[in-house]
C-alpha cells in the first residue's frame, strides 16, 4: 500500500498513548485504516496537533489523541486501525 507505519487496534492504542506521552513525547497527530476483507484499508481519516513542547502540550496531545479515537471507535467500530 505504500505506507511504512505501524498501527494498532482500539483495545492496544490507549496503552501506546500513555507509553509514548508518560515517556515524554507529543503526539502529534495520526491516521486511521480499515481492516476489510484481510487487507488493510485507506480511509483518509486522520488527526493532528500542534503545540508548545511542554508538560501542557504533552498532556493536551494526548487527550486529543484520546478522544479522536474514542469518537472514531464509537462511531464505526472496531474493523479499524489507529497509527500515531
Amino acid at each position: 500500500m505504500g505506507v511504512n507505519e505501524v498501527a494498532w487496534h482500539y483495545s492496544d492504542v490507549a496503552q501506546v498513548i500513555n507509553i509514548l506521552t508518560r515517556n515524554g513525547y507529543i503526539i502529534l497527530g495520526g491516521d486511521v485504516y480499515q481492516l476489510l476483507n484481510n487487507s488493510i484499508e485507506v480511509t483518509y481519516d486522520n488527526w493532528y496537533f500542534n503545540t508548545e513542547d511542554n508538560e501542557e502540550g504533552i498532556r493536551l496531545s494526548e487527550e486529543k489523541t484520546k478522544d479522536y479515537i474514542e469518537s472514531y471507535y464509537e462511531r464505526f467500530g472496531e474493523n479499524f486501525i489507529y497509527s500515531i
